[in-house]
């Protein structure tokens, strides 16, 4: 693959205990043979069904190698968080009022809501450069693709399509494009739109995918494709060339760059035989190497991983 330089190589230590939460409940890292050290960096926040029910996910998050791994949130329902490019705060939506509004907190748990639309909004994406964020917002039953300043002010809707859905907004390196999903279900085509609106391209047409996406400084798009529980993660450049799999088996999905590029976090199913859907944990892949790590092991969900420094 172009654009992915060799590092050094990962060591393997000892797979670390417990890891106290702070809010009562214990996470275990992964029981594998092996944790990482002296390969990724930064961290990765996720959504963790840890009350294994839809309607009281919550927000955890751990070092990129699986250490440390704790709870930030508690009540209500809270998902589709990603972290600051600094990695300092996360934002995502929470229904805490009521209504899914979009929210941002600190690593110590402060909090202040960014908006009051009274609505149900969705994947909030923080742009490079600090500046914007890109959600979704459903107005009259379809997502639409909106834009607000970084702070919550002059939201405003870049792209809709009536009867249509628009989800799961990604930015470009340099905070100028957006990559987005549109369609019906689970079946949408990913399109390229500038940040200030205008025409979309489509950027491939072979692609039908669910929506979730990232897009690395390297220069590489990933997504995910396929049927429910054969679900496989797979980059491709901007351009719409180089269509290639990466991941093979373990109904894997929602892929997030290491702010380097060379790694890929991923949601896969430790039993897809069975079709456990508390099996799903959080994977990370290298790929230069194509070595993969399980980096979360608990009795419930791990999912929807976004990496961040």
């Amino acid at each position: 693959m172009r654009n992915i330089s060799p590092q050094a190589p990962l060591t393997a230590v000892p797979a670390s205990t417990d890891i106290d939460t702070g809010f009562g409940i214990e996470m275990t890292p992964t029981n594998a043979e092996v944790v990482l050290k002296d390969g990724p960096s930064g961290k990765i926040v996720y959504t963790c069904q840890v009350n294994k029910v839809n309607s009281s996910d919550q927000i955890c998050i751990m070092n990129a190698d699986g250490s440390n791994q704790r709870q930030l949130t508690d009540s209500n329902d809270n998902q589709d968080a990603s972290l600051s490019p600094d990695g300092q705060t996360i934002i995502f939506v929470s229904n805490r009022t009521g209504n899914y509004e979009i929210v941002e907190m600190d690593l110590s748990g402060k909090r202040s809501q960014l908006t009051d639309f009274k609505g149900t909004l969705s994947l909030p994406a923080i742009s490079p450069d600090n500046q914007w964020i890109a959600f979704t917002n459903r107005v009259d039953g379809f997502d639409q693709l909106w834009l607000m300043e970084r702070d919550g002010s002059n939201p405003r809707m870049i792209f809709s399509l009536a009867g249509i859905a628009a989800v799961a907004p990604t930015w470009s390196p340099d905070s100028d494009e957006l990559l987005f999903a549109v369609g019906k279900d689970l079946a949408r085509q990913l399109f390229i739109m500038g940040r200030d609106g205008g025409e979309p391209r489509l950027l491939n047409d072979q692609i039908f995918t669910p929506g979730r996406t990232d897009w690395s400084t390297q220069g590489l798009i990933a997504y995910f494709v396929g049927e429910t529980w054969k679900r496989e993660v797979w980059t491709i450049y901007p351009d719409g060339t180089g269509m290639t799999q990466v991941t093979k088996g373990g109904n894997a999905q929602s892929p997030s760059f290491s702010p380097g590029g060379r790694y890929i976090a991923y949601t896969a199913y430790t039993n897809v035989e069975g079709r456990d859907e508390f099996s799903c944990e959080i994977f990370i892949m290298d790929l230069y190497s194509r070595e993969s790590y399980q980096l979360t092991n608990n009795e419930y969900c791990d999912y929807q991983p976004r990496w961040g420094n």
